[in-house]
């Protein structure tokens, strides 16, 4: 425990010393050639990823699917699933269809809502679109850097799409990351370590915090294809809030892994307030 509260002091100390400002400057917009001939498709390394996770509540243990299909190394399906058993088993799910059009990706679901994601000559999403039923209902910014996605802000109708509602920006460091997130007046930023002792992140799986955030858990689809960039190497070993020294939060990420090297399950463990929870997903890929 002493150790890693030193460990703990020293990367608050470079965060505050990196830190110009309590909210990041996004960053640049990448540059994009005027004339692209061609988009950069990246191929993933499964043709399906199933994830699972049991959610407890007060009344029934909810259970959480999501299937994601490929077709030729690229994501073309993702399907969504809660399922509990009452007096009798219930379901629902959506399910979103991706397809690649040149220059675009269009992201289309089972409720009505889509994606349209601009790409650049990386085959990155420099922005997106998103219709309900429709009517224009958001639309987002996407930057990069050298590492991955950088920043992503979202905009809304209500003032004519002008002011970000809600952004999350990343800043990458040799072993660790520092994101900020901001929803309407909530502002926290977080300290993230990776984890080099354990096998790299060959599927490709988002941090599923990072990746819960809004508003990038509107893009879960885009997020797994990497269109949003490419998925660390590494998988995240401890996240913690800076500023928030009263609660003491930490979460730490305790993979398994197959003999190949492939991630079998991700235990979450939260410490807060003194409190500790604990969520487990599993991963299965054929």
């Amino acid at each position: 425990m002493n150790r890693f509260c030193i460990h703990h002091l020293l990367l608050l100390l470079a965060m505050f010393f990196a830190a110009c400002s309590n909210e990041d400057a996004l960053p640049d917009s990448p540059d994009t050639p005027e004339e692209p001939t061609s988009f950069y498709r990246k191929a993933l390394s499964y043709n399906t990823l199933y994830t699972e996770e049991k959610l407890d509540s007060d009344a029934q243990t909810v259970t959480a699917k999501q299937t994601f299909s490929c077709t030729d190394g690229l994501l073309t399906q993702m399907v969504y699933e809660q399922s509990l058993t009452a007096v009798e088993p219930i379901s629902i799910s959506h399910t979103s269809d991706i397809s690649y059009q040149g220059d675009k990706v269009i992201i289309t679901d089972s409720n009505g809502c889509t994606n349209t994601y601009q790409l650049n000559a990386q085959g990155y999403a420099e922005s997106c679109v998103r219709e309900e039923n429709g009517v224009v209902k958001r639309r987002y910014s996407f930057y990069y850097d050298e590492t991955g996605l950088s920043a992503i802000e979202e905009f809304l109708p209500n003032d004519n799409f002008e002011t970000a509602y809600s952004r999350i920006v990343i800043a990458y460091y040799p072993d660790m990351i520092k994101f900020t997130h901001k929803v309407d007046q909530y502002f926290q930023t977080f300290a993230g370590i990776f984890n080099t002792n354990v096998p790299e992140n060959s599927l490709a799986i988002p941090n599923p915090f990072l990746a819960e955030l809004h508003p990038l858990s509107m893009h879960t689809a885009a997020l797994y294809a990497q269109i949003l960039g490419d998925i660390h190497p590494h998988f995240m070993q401890k996240i913690m809030p800076i500023e928030n020294e009263e609660s003491q939060e930490t979460m730490t990420f305790y993979y398994n892994f197959d003999e190949a090297g492939i991630p079998t399950d991700c235990i979450i463990q939260t410490e807060s307030y003194g409190e500790t929870f604990n969520r487990k997903i599993s991963y299965q890929v054929d």
